[in-house]
């Protein structure tokens, strides 16, 4: 809205909180196996699946080289397209025209609220065979972001930083946020 659509002439200040601005690689664990998820249980292959159709599960994908194959290389999912069936290569070559569009930055003040400290997927290694399927999946947790956001993707560039301690499903719940929030609506 704000970028495309003529919102910088409305919106005075941005606030933003916990969102994937560089991507999650934790969106890579529900293209590429089964949530293991309650109260889906055995029908987590089939969530999988379904969230497979869906534009943003490509959209959120990390921007930047998160994954290593078995080699060591980093590698950049975001940006190749043979690790996906075809009916989903669509999907991603829309989610690179969305990203392409929607741009890396704001052009109105900005505040990105995000959690910091908390294990959060951080990347994936994992084997690929001849025929370029992927299996052997591991994916590494570190103490860099809200559990589902890394903060370095959290934090849209040029914007002022406001980081908390807090889980990503949390952030609209914690008392200091609220502060900060009604601070800036109330100038």
């Amino acid at each position: 809205y704000i970028e495309r659509l003529g919102g910088k002439n409305r919106v005075e200040r941005l606030i933003l909180m916990g969102g994937p601005h560089k991507g999650a690689p934790k969106a890579l664990s529900s293209l590429l196996a089964e949530p293991d998820v309650l109260p889906f249980g055995r029908l987590g292959e089939r969530l999988r699946q379904v969230m497979a159709t869906f534009y943003s599960s490509y959209q959120i994908l990390p921007i930047y080289p998160c994954a290593s194959d078995q080699n060591g290389d980093k590698v950049n999912l975001f940006e190749m397209d043979d690790w996906l069936p075809d009916e989903q290569r669509l999907l991603l070559a829309a989610a690179r025209q969305f990203r392409s569009e929607l741009g890396s930055g704001s052009s109105v003040p900005t505040l990105s609220i995000f959690g910091y400290g908390l294990k959060t997927i951080s990347g994936l290694s994992f084997y690929r065979d001849s025929k370029g399927s992927m299996g052997e999946l591991v994916y590494w947790q570190e103490p860099i972001g809200d559990s589902t956001i890394p903060q370095s993707s959290a934090v849209l560039d040029g914007t002022e930083i406001y980081p908390v301690q807090q889980y990503h499903g949390s952030l609209f719940a914690d008392q200091d946020v609220k502060m900060r929030i009604k601070l800036e609506l109330s100038r």
